[in-house]
C-alpha cells in the first residue's frame, strides 16, 4: 500500500505555499545578514586604522571608494594604501562627517579624529534599505 497521486499532489502544492510564505521573511533575513557583517567590516576597519595611527605615530586615513564593480574602504597613510576592505556588490557605503568637507576620515596619531560623523551603508533594491553606524571622535561606534 502506498500513497495515491492525490495525496502526492495535495502535499506538493502545501509545500508549494509555505515555501512561497517564506521566501520574503528569508531574504530579508539574508539581508539583514549581510548588513550587519558590513556594519562589523566598517569597525574592524576603523579599529585596524587606529591602530596603526598609534603604532606608526603618524596621520591615517579611511576613504570609501567605488569602482565599477563594487564600494571598499581603502585605509592610507600619507605614501601608500596598507589595507582595503570590499563590500558586497549591490551596497553603497558612504562618509558624512559632521561639519566636514570631504568624504573621510582622518585618524589622528592619538587615536582620534577631528569629528564625529556616521556611515551611511545602503543595499541598492526597490525600496533600498539604509543602515547608519555612528561614529564618535574616538572611533567608537553604535547604530
Amino acid at each position: 500500500m502506498g500513497f495515491t497521486l492525490i495525496q502526492h499532489l495535495i502535499t506538493l502544492t502545501i509545500i508549494c505555499a509555505l515555501s512561497t510564505l517564506a521566501q520574503p521573511n528569508y531574504l530579508q533575513l539574508q539581508q539583514k545578514h549581510i548588513a550587519t557583517t558590513s556594519i562589523k567590516t566598517i569597525q574592524q576597519c576603523l579599529q585596524y586604522a587606529r591602530m596603526q595611527a598609534i603604532l606608526h605615530h603618524t596621520v591615517i586615513t579611511v576613504t570609501p571608494t567605488k569602482t565599477s564593480e563594487n564600494h571598499s574602504l581603502t585605509v592610507n597613510n600619507a605614501t601608500l594604501t596598507l589595507k582595503t576592505y570590499t563590500f558586497k556588490k549591490n551596497w553603497k557605503i558612504s562618509w558624512h562627517g559632521f561639519g566636514q568637507i570631504d568624504n573621510k576620515i582622518e585618524i589622528l596619531p592619538n587615536g582620534m579624529t577631528h569629528n564625529n560623523g556616521h556611515f551611511t551603508i545602503q543595499f541598492q533594491q526597490k525600496p533600498p534599505i539604509t543602515y547608519t553606524l555612528f561614529v564618535s571622535k574616538t572611533l567608537k561606534t553604535h547604530r
